[in-house]
């Protein structure tokens, strides 16, 4: 991980700031991945649905349902089968297949599903390494226990220097900052000094106009 790039700045007391101009490389912190998870949790529940929703009215055509009938003629069983596929245990199914595949999918090849590319984010092994699909696999199948004691798993992130919640830790990953973001800090310090040096501006024309009046 690369050192992160640090500005130096003499305050208004004498003392020496001194904070990480980017946030590239380090922990990503809660807020962040509460807005990922929230984007990531709608695609993987909204998805499904579409999906179920082609399948029910591709199945209720009256050319389908004509040749369901034929079939369950020929073999006896059929339509037993289709209210099975058509009913809430398969919709289940066809849900946490899809979630835990994509999930999978982008940890182990990009490290980022599409919420945490948003956010500038990346799942990496501890070492820095991209994860493989087990251990993708290992981190999605662990979202319920971070989930399950009142969401305390992931509130563990508030708590860790290293911003780990339940299932990155079992799993020994991090999740990373990948943009070039900036500190509020800075940001703040650097708003500030610019109204100072306005108004100090400001202070010293009007002083100017007077000196030129006497």
């Amino acid at each position: 991980m690369s050192k992160p790039r640090t500005t130096v700045r003499a305050s208004a007391s004498g003392t020496v700031d001194t904070a990480p101009d980017s946030l590239q490389g380090h922990y990503a912190g809660f807020a962040s991945r509460a807005v990922a998870w929230l984007v990531d949790q709608s695609i993987a529940l909204t998805i499904p649905i579409i999906i179920i929703s082609i399948i029910h009215y591709f199945l209720s055509l009256g050319a389908i349902v004509s040749f369901i009938s034929l079939l369950e003629s020929l073999l006896p069983g059929t339509n037993a089968f289709m209210s099975w596929f058509l009913g809430q245990q398969f919709s289940v199914i066809v849900a946490l297949l899809f979630f835990y595949s994509y999930f999978v999918f982008f940890l182990s090849t990009t490290g980022q599903t599409v919420g945490m590319a948003l956010m500038g984010l990346r799942v990496v092994t501890i070492t820095g390494q991209r994860l493989r699909p087990g251990r993708a696999l290992l981190r999605t199948l662990c979202y319920g226990l971070s989930l399950a004691p009142f969401g305390l798993g992931y509130l563990w992130v508030l708590g860790q220097d290293q911003r780990q919640a339940w299932h990155d830790r079992i799993a020994r990953t991090y999740v990373l900052y990948v943009w070039d973001a900036r500190y509020e800090e800075n940001f703040l310090r650097n708003a500030a000094y610019q109204l100072t040096k306005k108004r100090a501006a400001k202070q010293g024309a009007e002083t100017s106009k007077k000196m030129i009046r006497r």
